[in-house]
C-alpha cells in the first residue's frame, strides 16, 4: 500500500543492511535462477552509512557470495537506499555506480523475489 502511495515508512540504516544481507546471501546466493552471465562478473555491494559490503560472483552457475574478489561492478550508497534498489523498489541509478554495468542494467529483470 505504501509503495502504491509513494510513501514508504523510514528504514533504519541497520535493518535496511540486515535486508541486503538477506537478499544477497538468503535469497538471490544459489537461487536466482535467471541471474546468469558470459563471461563471469563479480559485484560489490557497499553501505557507506553501515560500512557493510557484499561481494556475489555471478557466472553461467548460481551466483554465490565470495569475498576479496576484483569486482567488475561496484554499488555504493546509504544502506536504506541500497535496500530499495537491490529489492527493486527504488531505481538503481540513485546509487554510486563504478564499472561494468551489464549486472545493473539486467538487475530489475533478472532478480525477482516472491
Amino acid at each position: 500500500v505504501e509503495s502504491a502511495a509513494g510513501e514508504r515508512s523510514p528504514i533504519s540504516a541497520e535493518l535496511a543492511a540486515d535486508g541486503v544481507d538477506e537478499l544477497l546471501t538468503g535469497f538471490v546466493a544459489g537461487r536466482a535462477r535467471k541471474l546468469r552471465c558470459d563471461p563471469p562478473r563479480v559485484l560489490e555491494v557497499s553501505t557507506v552509512d553501515t560500512n557493510d559490503r557484499w561481494q556475489l560472483a555471478v557466472s553461467t552457475t548460481e551466483p554465490v557470495v565470495v569475498q576479496g574478489k576484483t569486482p567488475d561492478t561496484v554499488i555504493t550508497g546509504p544502506a536504506t537506499d541500497v535496500y530499495l534498489a537491490l529489492w527493486n523498489r527504488a531505481s538503481l541509478d540513485t546509487l554510486k555506480i563504478t564499472g561494468d554495468r551489464w549486472l545493473i542494467d539486467n538487475w530489475p529483470r533478472l532478480v525477482r523475489v516472491g
